[in-house]
Protein backbone atom coordinates (compact mmCIF):
# COMPACT_ATOMS: atom_id res chain seq x y z
CA UNK A 1 0.00 0.00 0.00
CA UNK A 2 1.36 4.07 -0.98
CA UNK A 3 -0.25 7.19 0.65
CA UNK A 4 1.12 9.74 -1.24
CA UNK A 5 0.40 13.35 0.38
CA UNK A 6 0.28 16.82 -1.50
CA UNK A 7 0.25 20.47 -0.50
CA UNK A 8 -2.19 23.49 -1.63
CA UNK A 9 0.19 23.42 -4.59
CA UNK A 10 -0.52 19.74 -6.04
CA UNK A 11 3.42 19.10 -4.68
CA UNK A 12 4.36 15.72 -3.41
CA UNK A 13 5.28 15.98 -0.19
CA UNK A 14 5.62 12.64 1.15
CA UNK A 15 5.06 9.06 0.35
CA UNK A 16 4.47 6.54 3.44
CA UNK A 17 5.09 2.83 2.14
CA UNK A 18 3.62 -0.14 3.63
CA UNK A 19 3.69 -3.82 3.04
CA UNK A 20 0.41 -5.16 2.17
CA UNK A 21 -1.45 -7.56 4.25
CA UNK A 22 -3.05 -10.12 3.18
CA UNK A 23 -5.77 -11.00 5.60
CA UNK A 24 -8.59 -9.51 5.47
CA UNK A 25 -10.62 -6.57 7.60
CA UNK A 26 -9.21 -2.82 9.01
CA UNK A 27 -6.14 -1.87 8.52
CA UNK A 28 -4.45 1.55 9.32
CA UNK A 29 -1.36 3.59 7.68
CA UNK A 30 -0.64 6.27 9.26
CA UNK A 31 0.68 9.68 7.77
CA UNK A 32 2.60 12.13 11.10
CA UNK A 33 1.69 15.46 9.18
CA UNK A 34 5.94 15.73 8.12
CA UNK A 35 6.73 16.41 4.95
CA UNK A 36 9.80 14.11 3.16
CA UNK A 37 13.21 14.69 4.98
CA UNK A 38 16.64 14.20 4.20
CA UNK A 39 19.46 11.55 4.46
CA UNK A 40 21.92 12.25 7.62
CA UNK A 41 25.43 11.37 7.92
CA UNK A 42 26.43 8.15 8.26
CA UNK A 43 29.95 6.43 8.52
CA UNK A 44 28.15 3.28 6.07
CA UNK A 45 29.08 3.67 2.51
CA UNK A 46 25.23 2.92 1.42
CA UNK A 47 22.76 5.40 2.14
CA UNK A 48 19.56 4.61 2.66
CA UNK A 49 17.37 2.29 0.35
CA UNK A 50 13.97 0.78 0.35
CA UNK A 51 10.59 1.34 0.65
CA UNK A 52 10.94 4.27 3.51
CA UNK A 53 11.64 7.52 3.01
CA UNK A 54 13.40 9.91 5.97
CA UNK A 55 10.82 12.10 7.81
CA UNK A 56 11.07 15.73 7.52
CA UNK A 57 9.36 18.80 9.00
CA UNK A 58 5.70 19.53 10.26
CA UNK A 59 3.72 20.79 7.52
CA UNK A 60 2.00 23.97 7.84
CA UNK A 61 -1.41 24.30 8.65
CA UNK A 62 -3.86 23.91 5.70
CA UNK A 63 -5.58 21.17 3.44
CA UNK A 64 -3.57 18.19 1.98
CA UNK A 65 -4.70 15.93 -0.68
CA UNK A 66 -3.88 12.29 0.34
CA UNK A 67 -4.04 9.41 -2.23
CA UNK A 68 -4.00 5.87 -1.31
CA UNK A 69 -2.89 3.10 -3.43
CA UNK A 70 -4.06 -0.43 -3.18
CA UNK A 71 -3.03 -2.98 -6.27
CA UNK A 72 -4.83 -1.44 -8.65
CA UNK A 73 -7.02 0.76 -6.51
CA UNK A 74 -6.81 4.04 -5.78
CA UNK A 75 -8.80 6.73 -3.83
CA UNK A 76 -8.11 9.95 -2.50
CA UNK A 77 -9.25 12.33 -0.09
CA UNK A 78 -8.49 15.97 1.30
CA UNK A 79 -7.11 16.82 5.11
CA UNK A 80 -7.74 19.73 7.05
CA UNK A 81 -4.83 19.89 9.41
CA UNK A 82 -4.59 23.18 11.79
CA UNK A 83 -2.43 24.12 14.61
CA UNK A 84 -3.27 23.06 18.46
CA UNK A 85 -6.52 25.47 19.21
CA UNK A 86 -5.70 25.63 22.71
CA UNK A 87 -2.43 27.75 21.64
CA UNK A 88 -2.09 31.35 20.32
CA UNK A 89 0.41 30.95 17.40
CA UNK A 90 0.68 33.13 15.22
CA UNK A 91 1.02 31.72 11.60
CA UNK A 92 4.21 34.15 10.99
CA UNK A 93 5.77 32.21 14.06
CA UNK A 94 4.56 28.66 12.54
CA UNK A 95 6.06 29.93 9.02
CA UNK A 96 9.70 31.07 10.57
CA UNK A 97 10.18 27.96 12.35
CA UNK A 98 9.42 25.90 8.93
CA UNK A 99 11.30 28.13 6.76
CA UNK A 100 14.46 27.70 9.24
CA UNK A 101 14.10 24.03 9.86
CA UNK A 102 14.03 23.32 6.16
CA UNK A 103 17.03 25.21 5.69
CA UNK A 104 18.74 23.72 8.69
CA UNK A 105 18.21 20.28 6.10
CA UNK A 106 19.18 21.73 3.69
CA UNK A 107 22.58 21.81 5.59
CA UNK A 108 21.93 18.34 7.36
CA UNK A 109 21.69 17.07 3.09
CA UNK A 110 25.03 18.29 2.49
CA UNK A 111 26.45 16.94 5.09
CA UNK A 112 25.57 13.03 4.18
CA UNK A 113 26.64 13.70 0.74
CA UNK A 114 30.08 14.62 2.45
CA UNK A 115 30.03 12.02 4.39
CA UNK A 116 29.14 9.46 1.35
CA UNK A 117 31.96 10.50 -0.44
CA UNK A 118 34.33 10.29 2.23
CA UNK A 119 32.97 6.93 2.93
CA UNK A 120 33.82 6.07 -0.65
CA UNK A 121 36.92 7.66 -0.59
CA UNK A 122 38.05 5.07 2.48
CA UNK A 123 36.83 2.71 0.25
CA UNK A 124 38.94 3.15 -2.56
CA UNK A 125 41.84 3.61 -0.65
CA UNK A 126 41.07 0.61 1.32
CA UNK A 127 41.01 -1.29 -2.24
CA UNK A 128 44.13 0.03 -3.66
CA UNK A 129 45.99 -0.38 -0.84
CA UNK A 130 45.14 -4.02 -0.76
CA UNK A 131 46.34 -4.39 -4.49
CA UNK A 132 49.37 -2.98 -4.34
CA UNK A 133 50.48 -4.67 -1.22
CA UNK A 134 49.55 -8.13 -3.66
CA UNK A 135 52.23 -6.93 -5.87
CA UNK A 136 54.99 -7.16 -3.21
CA UNK A 137 57.20 -5.11 -5.34
CA UNK A 138 59.62 -2.88 -2.33
CA UNK A 139 59.55 0.46 -5.23
CA UNK A 140 55.78 0.90 -3.79
CA UNK A 141 56.66 1.61 -0.38
CA UNK A 142 56.17 5.44 -0.24
CA UNK A 143 52.41 4.66 -2.11
CA UNK A 144 51.44 2.33 0.71
CA UNK A 145 52.90 5.18 3.16
CA UNK A 146 50.88 7.53 1.76
CA UNK A 147 47.82 5.31 1.58
CA UNK A 148 48.57 5.32 5.53
CA UNK A 149 48.58 9.18 5.65
CA UNK A 150 45.26 9.66 3.27
CA UNK A 151 43.36 7.37 5.47
CA UNK A 152 43.72 8.83 8.81
CA UNK A 153 43.00 12.31 7.23
CA UNK A 154 39.66 10.73 5.79
CA UNK A 155 38.96 9.25 8.88
CA UNK A 156 39.91 12.82 10.74
CA UNK A 157 37.05 14.10 8.72
CA UNK A 158 34.33 11.63 9.29
CA UNK A 159 35.71 11.86 13.12
CA UNK A 160 35.16 15.33 12.76
CA UNK A 161 31.60 15.10 11.52
CA UNK A 162 30.10 12.41 13.34
CA UNK A 163 32.64 11.99 16.45
CA UNK A 164 34.91 9.81 17.12
CA UNK A 165 33.90 5.93 17.20
CA UNK A 166 32.57 4.11 20.26
CA UNK A 167 33.04 0.60 19.91
CA UNK A 168 31.34 -0.59 23.30
CA UNK A 169 28.26 -2.13 23.29
CA UNK A 170 24.91 -0.31 24.29
CA UNK A 171 24.29 2.79 23.37
CA UNK A 172 27.08 5.72 23.37
CA UNK A 173 27.33 9.28 22.75
CA UNK A 174 30.68 11.17 21.39
CA UNK A 175 31.23 13.90 24.78
CA UNK A 176 32.58 16.54 22.34
CA UNK A 177 30.06 18.36 19.84
CA UNK A 178 30.39 17.88 16.74
CA UNK A 179 29.65 19.59 13.45
CA UNK A 180 26.95 17.14 12.91
CA UNK A 181 25.92 17.86 16.79
CA UNK A 182 25.92 21.36 16.60
CA UNK A 183 23.29 21.20 14.09
CA UNK A 184 20.93 18.87 15.66
CA UNK A 185 21.00 21.06 18.57
CA UNK A 186 20.21 23.98 16.58
CA UNK A 187 17.20 22.10 14.93
CA UNK A 188 15.54 21.01 18.21
CA UNK A 189 16.07 25.00 20.13
CA UNK A 190 14.12 26.03 16.95
CA UNK A 191 11.54 22.91 16.33
CA UNK A 192 10.63 23.48 19.83
CA UNK A 193 9.82 26.97 19.69
CA UNK A 194 6.52 28.86 20.15
CA UNK A 195 7.53 31.96 19.67
CA UNK A 196 10.02 34.26 17.39
CA UNK A 197 13.38 32.74 17.18
CA UNK A 198 15.58 34.84 19.36
CA UNK A 199 19.30 34.87 20.03
CA UNK A 200 19.65 31.91 21.57
CA UNK A 201 18.12 30.01 18.60
CA UNK A 202 19.77 32.57 16.04
CA UNK A 203 23.13 32.35 17.77
CA UNK A 204 23.00 28.10 17.57
CA UNK A 205 22.62 28.30 14.13
CA UNK A 206 25.00 30.63 13.15
CA UNK A 207 27.47 28.53 15.20
CA UNK A 208 26.82 25.47 13.73
CA UNK A 209 26.58 26.86 9.99
CA UNK A 210 29.76 28.67 10.38
CA UNK A 211 31.30 25.38 11.83
CA UNK A 212 30.01 23.45 9.08
CA UNK A 213 31.21 25.98 6.59
CA UNK A 214 34.81 25.93 7.98
CA UNK A 215 34.70 22.19 7.99
CA UNK A 216 33.48 22.27 4.35
CA UNK A 217 35.99 24.17 3.27
CA UNK A 218 38.43 22.00 4.34
CA UNK A 219 37.42 19.41 3.06
CA UNK A 220 36.98 20.24 -0.44
CA UNK A 221 40.94 21.46 -0.05
CA UNK A 222 41.44 18.09 1.11
CA UNK A 223 39.97 16.71 -2.40
CA UNK A 224 41.53 19.78 -4.64
CA UNK A 225 45.07 19.33 -3.51
CA UNK A 226 46.02 15.71 -1.20
CA UNK A 227 43.19 13.65 -3.24
CA UNK A 228 44.29 14.51 -6.35
CA UNK A 229 47.95 14.07 -5.89
CA UNK A 230 47.47 10.67 -4.44
CA UNK A 231 45.01 9.73 -7.36
CA UNK A 232 47.68 10.69 -9.88
CA UNK A 233 50.65 8.62 -7.86
CA UNK A 234 48.23 6.06 -8.12
CA UNK A 235 47.08 5.93 -11.70
CA UNK A 236 50.72 6.18 -12.66
CA UNK A 237 51.15 2.46 -11.23
CA UNK A 238 50.06 -0.31 -13.04
CA UNK A 239 47.77 -2.46 -10.72
CA UNK A 240 47.43 -5.18 -13.25
CA UNK A 241 47.65 -9.03 -11.73
CA UNK A 242 48.20 -10.69 -14.67
CA UNK A 243 50.80 -12.54 -15.54
CA UNK A 244 52.20 -13.08 -19.16
CA UNK A 245 50.98 -16.16 -20.26
CA UNK A 246 53.13 -18.38 -21.83
CA UNK A 247 52.03 -21.36 -24.40
CA UNK A 248 53.37 -24.88 -24.13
Amino acid sequence: MVLKVYNQQNELIRTVKQKTPTDDGIHRMTWRLDEKGVQRPSRSSSQRRGNFEPRGVTVLPGTYKLVLSYGKETDSTTMKVAFDPRISLGNNVLETKYKLLKDTEKTMEQMAKISQQLNESKEIVKQYKKQISDLKDKKHAAILKKHDSISKQLDGFVDELLGKEDKRQGITRSPDPTIVSNLFTAYMYINDLMQLPGSTENQLLENATKAFEDYKSRVNQFYTDDWNTFKKEVEQINLSLFKEAKTF
